[in-house]
């Protein structure tokens, strides 16, 4: 889904249900930025990709939406791209193997999930 029809449904949801909270469930998800709109249900041509991991995934894709999680995708976002979210629920112990495997199959550490080095502050 995209990241204004993720918006919609959070406040729908809110609406609904103020305390349970829209996908409030354990699993992975991805946000992906892409050069233009999807067509055709045809995500794989991803510029950038994000792969999260949470118990509770709306709260943590929120937090990448508002800049209070990936700087990376808030970036995407303040800055008017092409983002989608794509669900991958599973239980709470099959969570760290499914993130590594999401980050391997869509190449994500050469992306956002990439080790960020750590500046080096010589003679300090």
């Amino acid at each position: 889904m995209s990241v204004s029809q993720f918006i919609e449904n959070c406040k729908t949801q809110e609406k609904l249900d103020p305390i349970g909270g829209y996908l409030a469930y354990c699993g992975c998800y991805a946000m992906a930025t892409y050069s233009g709109a999807i067509k055709k249900d045809d995500y794989s041509s991803f510029r950038d990709i994000f792969i999260g991991k949470s118990k509770n995934m709306g709260e943590s894709i929120l937090a990448d939406i508002t800049g209070r999680g990936n700087v990376d995708v808030y970036a995407d976002i303040k800055y008017k791209q092409h983002v989608y979210v794509l669900l991958y629920p599973c239980a709470l112990e099959n969570l760290d193997e499914l993130e590594s495997s999401l980050i391997t199959a869509l190449d994500a550490d050469r992306s956002y999930n990439a080790e960020k080095a750590m500046p080096t502050y010589a003679n300090r």
